[in-house]
């Protein structure tokens, strides 16, 4: 096990360095582990409604995608610590916060990140001081949840 998280944080800092987003990397035990940038939201949108209607709380397990369902479940590990946490969807995003400033409502996707994770699920992760990480992603399925 300690060779397979080995090998994942070797193929993240390669996929980092590379500036490559979303990369998926399958392993022999047909799961898709994906790496992902990931930024953490919080204080500006605690107790405003989400894309899925939900009321987001910035002390929940909650995380903001483009195009995933709500719902979906994931597991995050940051590869630096190999701490890891589980979050659901709920909202959508990373948004360019350039274009949310003014009378200028426009959501523009960033360019550089894939993942909005809630403050709590950063900082389990141990992201909250760095803001942006590049996270190892993979789809939970109910018997591999992170209590």
């Amino acid at each position: 096990m300690k060779k397979f998280v080995c090998l994942l944080v070797v193929i993240a800092f390669v996929a980092f360095a590379a500036k490559s987003t979303n990369l998926r990397i399958k392993s022999n035990k047909r799961k898709v582990i994906y790496v992902l940038n990931t930024s953490w939201y919080g204080p500006g949108f605690h107790g405003k409604k989400t894309a899925s209607g939900n009321t987001y709380n910035m002390y929940k397990l909650t995380a903001a995608h483009r195009t995933w369902p709500f719902g979906k479940r994931l597991i995050l590990t940051n590869p630096i610590n190999n701490k890891s946490t589980t979050v659901t969807i709920n909202d959508r995003g990373p948004y360019d916060p350039d274009y949310l400033t003014g009378n200028n409502k426009k959501l523009v996707p960033h360019p550089n990140r894939d993942l909005d994770i809630s403050f709590e699920a950063a900082r389990q992760l141990g992201i909250v001081r760095k803001g942006v990480s590049t996270l190892l992603v993979e789809i939970a399925e109910p018997q591999k949840l992170i209590q």
